[in-house]
């Protein structure tokens, strides 16, 4: 009997912009809801960008219904488009700001001494209850709409405390105010202060966080929103760039941005590749040359054929990257959102305890207390306003954020917070050779024929045909051998090529099987090698007929860097599909010990290698550009890809090297370093404003006349959240290389 294989189902991730997440509890909420949907297999949200990223089954799950279902749970969201720029707010926040700054001038007026001589009007009970009353119906409306909703969803957030906080507040003061003969203080002043210190706080945050997001927005920019294509009348007309597809041909002006990726067609100019490269000087590009996305052309118009457009490109890569990586949670911040998710309940506890001890337990104690009700219903109102579980929602995330940011800004891709918090306990750094340490150039210096065969009869036969078989490979290698190749009038029928990592490339030349790669080690090699020389060899039914020394150049910095890392207390160790004469040249260039370097390997013994050294106890980086690194890129704790790498090295790591700088793995770890220690920063301070704040709001020093008044409570609160943002902005980027 047969058993049948389930056929996997095909997966999509769906990145959703969601508004209306306050605190921890709401990121806990809309995780619940989204995971609940069918057919959604894993969800994480990010409530410093506000967003979730969503791997679905592509059959079952379509964005723009799932956007719709959560906005139904009362969080509005829509599916993000990749070339959205976020619109700006300030004119909103700045009205917002208005309002809060005339509702805590009027409330100031109301608590001032003298104000009962020159504004008796103010401090009237009808004009108070009449104010605290407009406060809460116009600017403190949603708070108490999102308080009452995460109610009744079962998942109260910090307006739910806040609003519990209010509505005590402002019934107290009817009481006080229609039975005047019970000698309560009216709360309605205090009502108005928490809305308005709210709004404060809600405005600023929103504009650090708006802050924090420019860069991303800046890479956004960088992207044209026309194209000029050549229209049936032979005029180059603009055209909107969803209307450009693959294959045409558009023209760009001196002083603009490239609109696509492509290959020039007609005409030479100096190309702005900055924002990829980080090479601040331009570069010249002809017809035949690779031009990309939000570079800036220079000096004379070109004409470019379109290989790749919108999210395609390499810009949109790098920003669909950012964006992706701004929604992977670092480990550390699950710890944070299970007590956040949880810390509702906890005040909401808090606060009846504190009702009861003041109103039945305190008088007791302190038969002079006077009113115990009132005494209860400021502490209560206090505790509930005081709470801030969104500092411990935003703790890890607006650092991570921060992080990736500056990161993208340095050229540093990182994939989300968990690569950039396991970079930080790295102390073993694994690099590959070619491409890596060295320049990844290497040119022919020597062919030799060894058996003349009927495919080669000569030299230039054996380098034509190496040439060919190597036609569209990227490997630095097969580069090599393709750009030195001389013409020759050899043709030959070639079939079923086929790329096989670590080793070479094999194919049926006119029915001859033909491998085009490493040197068979069952043979010996007939020639002798340079120092840093690599052979590859071009074997026809398994017998070398032909041999390619080629040799690279290491890399200027490499040797630096190298030493940068030893000062760290970080291993570095090399491991190589090239010769092990080659990489041990290497290691004496860059004063590694031999045994520390390995050469002669296949892609699976470069990850059996790194699973050895984690085994020891090691925590391992790789760094390597090729599809024969992926495996090891895969199974180190974090893997560094050279970003002019493979497409398949590119998607198998956690960080991509823009500038292909090895100074940047410095970088890396730097950052990942400066960001933990801001998490931790951040976290302590949220849970040490907690485990102080709240007590005092529930009265702990009371007895020696230190009470926190509800007003103060709610600038307290406003002010933790601010100050976790603030204290992540303050991240700074490495510095340039030296």
């Amino acid at each position: 009997m047969t058993a049948t294989i389930p056929d996997v189902p095909a997966t999509q991730q769906i990145l959703l912009d969601i508004e209306g997440m306050k605190c921890g509890g709401c990121v806990r909420s809309v995780e619940q809801y989204l995971c609940s949907y069918p057919g959604v297999l894993a969800v994480t949200v990010n409530f410093a960008t506000r967003q979730a990223q969503v791997v679905g089954d592509a059959t079952q799950v379509i964005p723009e219904k799932l956007a719709q279902f959560l906005t139904q749970k009362g969080f509005p969201a829509q599916p993000h488009t990749l070339w959205d720029i976020p619109v700006s707010a300030t004119g909103q926040t700045t009205g917002h700001l208005m309002v809060a700054v005339g509702l805590l001038a009027l409330s100031a007026l109301g608590h001032l001494p003298w104000g009962h001589h020159h504004w008796p009007w103010l401090h009237h009970p009808l004009t108070e209850g009449l104010w605290a009353t407009l406060t809460l119906v116009f600017p403190g409306r949603g708070m108490l709409l999102a308080g009452w909703q995460s109610w009744r969803r079962g998942a109260p957030t910090m307006y739910t405390l806040v609003g519990l906080g209010v509505t005590v507040a402002y019934l107290a003061g009817i009481i006080a105010g229609l039975w005047p003969e019970l000698g309560w203080e009216r709360f309605f002043n205090e009502v108005v202060m928490v809305v308005a210190l709210m709004l404060v706080g809600q405005t600023l945050e929103l504009r650090a966080r708006q802050r924090a997001g420019r860069a991303l927005q800046a890479l956004v920019a960088l992207q044209p929103l026309t194209a000029r294509l050549l229209s049936p009348q032979g005029v180059w007309e603009p055209v909107p760039l969803t209307q450009v597809r693959v294959g045409q041909q558009v023209r760009v002006e001196p002083g603009e941005s490239l609109p696509v990726d492509g290959v020039i067609a007609a005409g030479t100019t100096a190309v702005d590749e900055a924002m990829l490269t980080g090479e601040s000087l331009p570069v010249t590009r002809q017809p035949g040359d690779q031009v990309y996305s939000g570079t800036v052309n220079l000096t004379d118009p070109v004409i470019v054929t379109v290989t790749a457009v919108g999210g395609a490109t390499r810009l949109g890569q790098i920003i669909h990257l950012v964006l992706t990586a701004q929604t992977r949670k670092a480990p550390v911040q699950g710890i944070a959102d299970r007590v956040a998710g949880w810390f509702t309940y906890g005040v909401m506890g808090i606060a009846g305890v504190t009702l009861l001890f003041w109103a039945g337990v305190a008088p007791a104690i302190w038969p002079d207390l006077g009113h115990p009700w009132l005494v209860a219903v400021h502490r209560v109102t206090a505790v509930l306003v005081v709470a801030c579980p969104c500092a411990l929602g935003l703790a890890t995330p607006m650092a991570i954020l921060v992080g990736l940011t500056r990161g993208a800004q340095r050229g540093l891709l990182i994939r989300g917070g968990d690569s950039l918090e396991q970079v930080a306990g790295v102390d073993c750094v694994v690099f590959d050779k070619t491409g890596t340490l060295t320049r990844g150039q290497p040119q022919v210096e020597r062919v030799e024929l060894l058996t003349p065969h009927p495919l080669v009869p000569d030299t230039q036969a054996l380098w034509q045909l190496a040439a060919q078989l190597e036609w569209g490979s990227p490997h630095p290698l097969a580069v090599g051998i393709r750009q030195g190749a001389p013409e020759s009038g050899y043709t030959w029928q070639i079939e079923n090529i086929h790329p096989e990592p670590g080793v070479g490339v094999t194919a049926v030349v006119a029915g001859y099987p033909v491998t085009l790669g490493r040197w068979p080690e069952v043979h010996p090699l007939p020639v002798t090698l340079a120092a840093g020389q690599t052979p590859v060899a071009l074997q026809v039914a398994g017998q070398p007929v032909g041999v390619f020394l080629l040799r690279d150049q290491v890399r200027p910095e490499a040797a630096q860097v190298v030493q940068a890392l030893h000062d760290q207390g970080i291993q570095v160790r090399v491991l190589s599909g090239d010769r092990p004469e080659v990489v041990e040249h290497l290691a004496k260039t860059l004063q590694l010990p031999p045994e520390h370097v390995q050469g002669g390997l296949l892609p699976g013994d470069k990850a059996r290698w790194v699973t050895e050294w984690q085994q020891q106890g090691r925590r391992v980086a790789v760094v390597g550009d090729g599809s024969n690194d992926a495996p090891a890129l895969v199974a180190a704790q974090v893997g560094i890809a050279m970003a002019r790498g493979t497409q398949v090295a590119l998607e198998s790591a956690g960080i991509v090297l823009i500038h292909n700088d090895l100074w940047d793995v410095i970088a890396a770890l730097e950052l990942s370093r400066r960001t933990l220690a801001k998490i931790y920063q951040n976290l302590a301070w949220a849970f040490l404003y907690n485990a102080i704040a709240i007590p005092w709001a529930a009265g702990a020093f009371l007895p020696w006349g230190w009470a926190l008044t509800p007003a103060g409570a709610a600038a307290m609160m406003a002010g933790s959240s601010l100050g976790v943002i603030l204290n992540s902005l303050t991240l700074c980027p490495p510095p340039p290389r030296p």
